[in-house]
């Protein structure tokens, strides 16, 4: 093998490499944060991602402390960049789940109920086309987020 013919070679074998490192080639772009319900970090859930122009959704378990990294389906990790609109499902806490399981009086079992968030569809979270390991999902009333019980 030549001497160009084999820079050429490993030149595109570099590529390729990059590409599978950063998950470029498949459109999706690193997106991690932070979930936080009224100022505190959120305690696990499940966040989900619409896209406003269409597409697949990207989603993610969210941890103990707040933490998410999105993936879209067949992905291990990373979202397409663009706005999306933001819903969120948390599990009730103790003091939460008994509240309900008074005012429920045995009609559904409080243990599986969970909160959900829906995000107000006029401030859509955006991934820029660069990516982003500090996106911050701030869940707040007063900002137009809609709380609701879902079994």
């Amino acid at each position: 093998m030549t001497c160009r013919r084999r820079c050429r070679v490993l030149s595109w074998a570099a590529a390729i490499g990059l590409l599978g490192i950063c998950g470029c080639g498949d459109g999706t772009v690193t997106a991690n944060g932070h979930v936080t319900v009224e100022g505190k970090p959120a305690s696990g859930g499940r966040l989900t991602l619409d896209p406003v122009e269409g597409g697949p959704q990207a989603f993610s378990l969210v941890a103990e402390d707040g933490a998410f990294a999105l993936r879209v389906a067949g992905k291990n990790r990373g979202a397409r960049p663009g706005s999306y609109y933001v819903s969120f499902e948390q599990p009730l806490d103790e003091t939460a789940r008994s509240q309900f399981a008074r005012q429920l009086a045995g009609q559904l079992d409080a243990n599986e109920l969970s909160l959900s968030y829906l995000g107000p569809r006029d401030k859509p979270l955006v991934i820029p086309e660069t990516g982003d390991e500090n996106l911050n999902v701030e869940i707040r009333k007063e900002e137009g987020w809609m709380r609701s019980l879902s079994d």
